[in-house]
């Protein structure tokens, strides 16, 4: 791991924070924030030892997928979510960004089950997805 790996690892941390924060508070991303991150991640993805510019890319693809199934669900799952799931693929690469994925859909899911069962939300009730794939993301990382 090299120095570009570390500040990644870091700047992902720092960003996936703020947008859970802002996820919860307000149930909105700031593309403010997401934006200049994925061009940190861009810029920095050919000097990575970690991780290979294809790979970055490739880990696009979970991100791109959510939003295609936001879409066809009307929008029923988040685009924030999708473009931050493109932010990490870049960062992390396509296989540990689906395994961020699938546990930030774990989570989520045993949250609702949990919830649901104290009665503190309805089926219609929606939950920010963001501090999911923070903790997905910290998974990931101890990994």
């Amino acid at each position: 791991m090299n120095i570009y790996d570390t500040f990644v690892q870091i700047l992902l941390g720092v960003i996936l924070v703020i947008s859970s924060i802002k996820d919860i508070k307000r149930r909105r991303i700031s593309m403010s924030i997401i934006v200049p991150g994925i061009i940190i991640l861009l810029i920095c993805l050919p000097f990575r030892n970690n991780i290979s510019i294809v790979n970055g890319l490739f880990g696009t693809i979970v991100g791109i997928s959510m939003i295609g199934i936001g879409r066809l669900s009307r929008w029923q799952i988040g685009m924030g979510d999708g473009i931050v799931l493109i932010l990490t693929g870049i960062g992390l690469g396509f296989w540990e960004n689906a395994f961020l994925f699938l546990y930030a859909l774990l989570l989520i899911f045993l949250f609702s089950v949990i919830l649901l069962f104290l009665k503190k939300i309805t089926k219609k009730t929606t939950l920010p997805f963001i501090p999911f794939i923070f903790l997905g993301y910290i998974g990931v990382i101890l990994s």
